[in-house]
């Protein structure tokens, strides 16, 4: 398999009770040439920005991971998963809730 993309991007960040955290959407794009299948892996977390704070911050909000595998030619695979991760972007961004103070 070819290494498409490995992408991250902060949706959102902010300071809360719990300090300074940021919600991170991930997306690894590998390229299986021979079944020419796009295999995207997708993936969201939160993390504390403040060293002094727990990483542990509640997050059964996330959606959950996936996978995601699509046929089509290689030329057309790096827009796909660039496409197929910004959805996810939106996707995760929605998934958080409105009690997170901003």
């Amino acid at each position: 398999m070819k290494r498409i993309i490995s992408i991250s991007e902060v949706v959102e960040s902010a300071r809360s009770w719990q300090g300074q955290w940021e919600l991170r959407a991930t997306a690894e794009a590998d390229y299986h040439e021979t079944k020419s299948e796009l295999v995207v892996q997708l993936d969201s977390f939160v993390r504390t920005a403040d060293v002094k704070l727990p990483s542990g911050l509640p997050q059964g909000w996330l959606p959950k991971k996936q996978t995601l595998v699509e046929r089509m030619p290689w030329e057309d695979a790096l827009p796909a998963a660039k496409e197929i991760f910004q959805r996810w972007v939106r996707k995760v961004r929605q998934s958080l809730p409105s009690t997170v103070n901003h």
